[in-house]
């Protein structure tokens, strides 16, 4: 019993840093703050000491460690703790734009420590209705205290002359749930909505543009503003929550007149209408905040370039979705413009997504307006779309889906080189290579059939270019054989060089000679290094090796290869009688090289 009392008490909250009594005392402290939300948080706040006093009467500490009671009871707190902090430094038009979510807030920590009761065997049903029956009560009178602040004039001049900038966001806010969510607000809270905004808004003249349905308020997301992982002039871009936990992306940007923002506002439509597994989701974008952004999922995987310096084994498979991202965009009428690997990522699904999309706004922010600025882009650009340094800035240099096409090919390019195309080569090179249509050179790993293609992706002249819906068919033929290699069974490895089944015991592929064992080794063939000898070989010509199971077999003819262990018929016969003259190991009628030492047994007289 002692035992558990001192886990109880020396627990540190996560998240918190500090022990038990001392969290719950800071807990008490902020919801003396929270303005017309004290009652029903105060109660929360009870709840969670009831739970202290039952997690102290547990006598059994196996129970309290395999349950996680303990660990789900700090996390309630901390999370507790930062809901506080954050509703407690509100101001007024936000409290009451938020009121719904900030009461169903509430409601939830009630019903997670309903979950705490049910893991300690309190009789939690009585507890249950109890503090639901009061709920009822807590919840009329903190509308009835938040409707009573508002319809106070004095305290809306006193918020309209504390704003400092973000009074047309939470104007916003208020317009949002009048527009579209007044199905989820009471006739009351919706009436004292509609006479504050109006008020706000003739006092202080603000203009307030039209709300979407897609509106996501900086109320509704966390992040920290100083860690990013991307950024650049246009602004930058984040990782953290929305709504209820969800992880995203926020994408921050600096828009410095209207123009810009319209532009934000047309951009932003397009990508919400958007749905496709394989084009990453938007949540939804603040037209209305400085800086603007918006928030898309977070594909936890990176991007192709990340993944496949770890990864290269579904290469053709998320090529092969990727495309089919990039048909769905071209078929909604929506052309990229910016392809290259950096914007093709992996989701949580590991499925293959594009981003960064039709964004013109964002990209010309990102490297500025001139072709000379784009230079980072130039290696995936079709030459339709480049003009030689100096060269005036027209419409025919726009990308088109064929465009598109081209940079597709050029990702291919890149994911197979494990660089950006041309290397190290500067703008010039590029763009002198590119307009006298020399030909890219063939990277390392593509077999003559996936080079094929590429080359049909970036054929100079986009009307002779290969059309998507073709490469597609292309792709998902490369992604079957890829699927077949990497579903081989667990006994067999393939080969790298001509892709045949070479069992993991052997050292050397039967076909081309391959060594098996060097990662990325030439197919010369065994015979062109010094391999060591097996001694402990028997030297006997009296027995063969089954092609299957590799099992010794004093009977197995060549006729009819059955196997007397594994009872099935080889693929890869043995020759009769005959042993490698290098390692003395059986060898396969089918076969040009020794599978054990990588002997070419062409070189001998008695296999020419």
């Amino acid at each position: 019993m002692a035992a558990v009392v001192s886990i109880v008490a020396t627990f540190v909250v996560p998240g918190v840093g500090g022990l038990i009594v001392d969290a719950l005392k800071k807990v008490y402290e902020i919801c003396q703050e929270m303005k017309e939300n004290e009652e029903m948080c105060c109660a929360v706040h009870k709840r969670l000491q009831f739970v202290l006093s039952e997690l102290s009467k547990i006598s059994d500490e196996q129970t309290m460690r395999q349950n996680r009671v303990l660990f789900m009871y700090g996390k309630t707190i901390a999370n507790f703790i930062r809901f506080l902090e954050k509703q407690a430094k509100k101001s007024l038009f936000k409290r009451l734009a938020s009121n719904r979510k900030v009461v169903a807030a509430i409601q939830e920590f009630n019903e997670d420590i309903d979950d705490l009761y049910k893991l300690l065997n309190v009789a939690f049903i009585q507890e249950m209705n109890n503090w639901r029956r009061q709920w009822d009560e807590e919840r009329k009178h903190q509308e009835q205290v938040l409707l009573d602040i508002v319809s106070n004039q004095q305290n809306i001049h006193a918020e309209i002359q504390n704003k400092d900038g973000d009074l047309v966001e939470e104007l916003a806010m208020l317009k949002f749930e009048l527009d579209h969510k007044a199905q989820d607000n009471s006739p009351a809270t919706l009436q004292a909505m509609k006479k504050t905004f109006n008020k706000v808004v003739s006092t202080s003249k603000a203009k307030v543009p039209a709300i979407p349905p897609w509106f996501i308020s900086s109320d509704d997301v966390d992040f920290d503003a100083k860690n990013f992982f991307d950024c650049g002039s246009y602004g930058s871009v984040h990782r953290g929550t929305w709504g209820k936990g969800t992880k995203v992306v926020i994408k921050s940007l600096l828009m410095d007149d209207e123009e810009a923002k319209e532009s934000f506002l047309r951009e932003t439509e397009v990508w919400h209408r958007l749905n496709s597994p394989h084009v990453v989701e938007m949540y939804g974008a603040c037209h209305v905040s400085t800086p603007a952004f918006f928030v898309c999922e977070d594909a936890v995987h990176g991007n192709f370039v990340d993944y496949f310096e770890k990864d290269k084994s579904e290469v053709w498979r998320l090529f092969y979705e990727a495309a089919l991202g990039l048909d769905y965009l071209h078929r909604e009428k929506v052309v990229h413009g910016d392809l290259k690997c950096n914007n093709i990522l992996v989701g949580s699904d590991v499925k293959a997504k594009i981003c960064d999309f039709g964004f013109s706004y964002i990209r010309s922010q990102s490297v500025g307006l001139s072709m000379k600025a784009q230079t980072d882009s130039i290696r995936w650009k079709a030459p339709e779309c480049l003009m030689p340094a100096g060269g005036p800035t027209n419409s025919s240099h726009n990308p088109r889906f064929a465009s598109d096409v081209f940079s597709f090919g050029m990702c291919i390019i890149e994911a197979f080189s494990g660089e950006p195309p041309y290397g190290t080569d500067d703008d010039d090179v590029i763009l002198e290579k590119v307009f006298e249509h020399e030909p890219y050179p063939r990277p390392d790993g593509l077999q003559n059939d996936e080079w094929e293609l590429v080359q049909k992706l970036t054929h100079p002249n986009w009307e002779e270019r290969m059309t998507l819906s073709t490469a597609i068919t292309e792709l998902g033929r490369f992604a079957e054989k890829e699927k077949e290699r990497n579903n081989v069974d667990e006994t067999d490895r393939v080969c790298p060089q001509c892709s045949a089944k070479v069992g993991v015991e052997l050292a050397f592929c039967g076909r081309c000679g391959h060594d098996m064992d060097a990662a990325q080794s030439p197919p010369l063939g065994g015979f062109l290094r010094a391999a060591e000898k097996e001694t402990d070989v028997p030297q006997t010509t009296g027995s063969q090796t089954c092609g299957k199971c590799r099992s010794c077999q004093s009977k197995l003819r060549s006729d009819s290869a059955l196997c007397e262990n594994c009872r099935s018929v080889s693929e890869d016969p043995v020759r009769g009688n005959t042993l490698c003259p290098e390692c003395c190991r059986n060898v396969f009628t089918n076969e040009e090289f020794c599978r054990t030492c990588g002997y070419l047994l062409a070189t001998d007289a008695v296999f020419a």
